[in-house]
């Protein structure tokens, strides 16, 4: 597994999203659309062969 960049956005939108309880408040919260945070956290979950 590779090691993560905490200062990506995909690992700060994912961390966004959880604390908020959605993407659409994380999203707003980072300045970036709701489907942004989405695909952020497809990314996080392929990386770690999340189902």
């Amino acid at each position: 597994m590779k090691p993560i960049d905490e200062s990506a956005p995909v690992p700060s939108g994912c961390r966004t999203a959880a604390e908020l309880g959605s993407f659409r408040g994380a999203g707003d919260r980072l300045g970036i659309a709701p489907s942004a945070v989405s695909q952020a956290v497809a990314v996080l979950e392929a990386d770690l062969a999340a189902p």
